[in-house]
């Protein structure tokens, strides 16, 4: 008798998945105006989480922790023109646009379900 349990597609039932994407305060913690421009994480959070939901995973067995909604707002800011990047001056609004759309792009199913289960809170 083999003793090792087969898994099975319904294994996720005790499990719970958690995507976590973090940058250093001083990277992405701060005031909207002092953060860096990328934020290297959360690309790859959306992917994952799109990776999971197409395993199959339901939204409800994934956890997700990363500043989607407060990057995205950072971004739409810069769009606005509201930013200056103090580090390296002014950051074209081209560049912004560019990264709002890559970041939906990747996040889409994360965005489209809800976001991001926690958040950055101010």
């Amino acid at each position: 008798m083999n003793s090792k349990r087969r898994r099975t597609d319904r294994d996720y039932r005790d499990s719970f998945f958690v995507l976590i994407g973090g940058e250093a305060r001083e990277s992405q913690g701060s005031n909207h105006d002092e953060r860096e421009f990328l934020h290297a994480s959360v690309p790859f959070v959306g992917q994952a989480y799109q990776s999971l939901r197409d395993a199959g995973i339901p939204r409800d067995r994934i956890i997700t922790i990363c500043q989607l909604d407060d990057y995205r707002s950072t971004l739409v800011k810069g769009l606005e023109g509201c930013l200056t990047e103090r580090r390296t001056g002014t950051i074209d609004i081209r560049f912004y646009r560019k990264q709002l759309k890559e970041t939906d792009t990747q996040c889409r199913l994360l965005l489209e379900e809800g976001g991001a289960t926690y958040d950055l809170i101010r």
